[in-house]
């Protein structure tokens, strides 16, 4: 609270009278939720300030506007830098393809996440490799366009082991011919000659029923 000495002062600093002090007052408090506080709600009179909070008064209003503004700027900048960036990736992704291709054409390294849709939503082909204690090699046959890539990647064996990408794509051509390959069986030995033994079974008995039908009637022929 000033005295009555230091607000005569604080007046003559600002050359005001007190009306047009209790004006800024009122003014500052349509700008200002402290001021604001200190007028309408606690009612503090003008006199009753701090002698700091005085001598703030005729400058605040321009402080609080100047603040509102800079707010009200850097809400704009969010909502463009907001909109900017789902416009990119709005665009990103209807030309996902596209990028990819200009990217592995530079040379420019594509990101995990990038290798990841590649492998797995792009693929039209995959080749199951050696498993190892953790994941098992995987080569998946990308399509971008009319041209293919392949991506080597690692595929977790356990439901703690994610999948790893770790491998920038290689662009391959598809080849597709007849191929001819030599087959080896092995057959069991035992079971032929039992076959073997089955199918001549019948021929002995047939010549052993023979013999006996012709001795037969060689014995009858002679009585």
């Amino acid at each position: 609270m000033a005295t009555k000495k230091e607000f005569k002062q604080i007046l003559k600093e600002f050359n005001l009278t007190e009306e047009q002090f209790q004006a800024i007052y009122e003014d500052v408090a349509k700008t200002n939720k402290l001021v604001n506080n200190f007028l309408n709600i606690s009612k503090i009179k003008l006199q009753d300030l701090a002698p700091h909070l005085l001598r703030q008064l005729p400058t605040q209003k321009e402080k609080d506007l100047k603040m509102l503004e800079e707010k009200e700027i850097a809400k704009e900048r969010e909502r463009l830098e907001k909109l900017k960036k789902e416009q990119d990736e709005k665009y990103y992704w209807e030309h996902f393809e596209e990028i990819m291709l200009n990217k592995i054409d530079n040379k420019e390294e594509l990101t995990r996440g990038e290798l990841k849709i590649l492998a797995l939503e792009y693929d039209v082909d995959q080749d199951e490799g050696d498993e190892g204690r953790w994941e098992r090699h995987m080569t998946s046959i990308a399509k971008l366009r009319d041209r293919y890539f392949a991506v080597n990647w690692g595929r977790g064996l356990t439901e703690y082991q994610e999948n790893s990408f770790y491998e920038q794509p290689y662009e391959v051509e598809k080849i597709t011919y007849e191929k001819t390959i030599t087959v080896t069986e092995w057959k069991s030995i035992k079971n032929e000659e039992n076959d073997n033994e089955k199918d001549l079974s019948p021929d002995i008995e047939k010549i052993n029923y023979q013999e006996k039908y012709e001795k037969y009637i060689d014995y009858w022929s002679r009585i």
